[in-house]
């Protein structure tokens, strides 16, 4: 049986960068507080690399061993969300990736 893959869109930076050096924690609680407001589903989802088990996707884990120091990946459905996520934080990468599962 052929597994459906779903694509989806992320940004990765430094652990250290992002929890330290930019307001991730208040940018993403302003863009929840939209999706709430606007009755959306909240369709992104964080990794850290340093927190990942064997419950984890194997796509992410083999994703995050690309990336030579601890890193944090938020990865979304939705397009306009991660090029916004891009405008508003320096020094990350942005790609796609395609997951077996449905996030």
């Amino acid at each position: 049986m052929k597994a459906d893959y779903n694509t989806y869109y992320y940004i990765a930076a430094s652990k250290h960068f992002l929890t330290q050096e930019e307001p991730l924690e208040e940018i993403l609680r302003e863009k929840t507080e939209h999706f709430i407001a606007n009755n959306k589903s909240i369709d992104f989802w964080i990794f850290d690399s340093t927190k990942l088990n064997a419950h984890s996707p194997n796509e992410i884990k083999t994703l995050q061993k690309t990336f030579f120091f601890p890193t944090i990946l938020i990865i979304s459905s939705n397009k306009k969300f991660i090029t916004w996520l891009k405008l508003r934080l320096r020094y990350i990468f942005t790609d796609k990736i395609q997951l077996a599962i449905k996030l």
